[in-house]
C-alpha cells in the first residue's frame, strides 16, 4: 500500500488486487434464503449493478 506520497505503481491495480482478496462468495441458494427469496421488505435500493438487499451472513 501506498500513501499520497508514494510514487510508481497504479491505484487502480492496487484496489483491484485489496477487493479480490475481501470479496466474499456466497451460493444463491444462501442468498436467497438470507433474503426471504428477495423479498421487497429486504430490499434496502438499488445501486448502478442492480438491487441491494440487508442479509445477516455468518462466515
Amino acid at each position: 500500500m501506498c500513501d499520497s506520497n508514494c510514487t510508481g505503481g497504479n491505484n487502480e491495480e492496487d484496489l483491484e488486487a485489496i477487493a479480490a482478496k475481501e470479496q466474499k462468495h456466497f451460493q444463491y441458494e444462501v442468498l436467497s434464503s438470507a433474503t426471504n427469496d428477495f423479498h421487497p421488505s429486504h430490499k434496502l435500493g438499488e445501486g448502478g449493478f442492480g438491487p441491494v438487499y440487508r442479509v445477516k451472513i455468518s462466515v
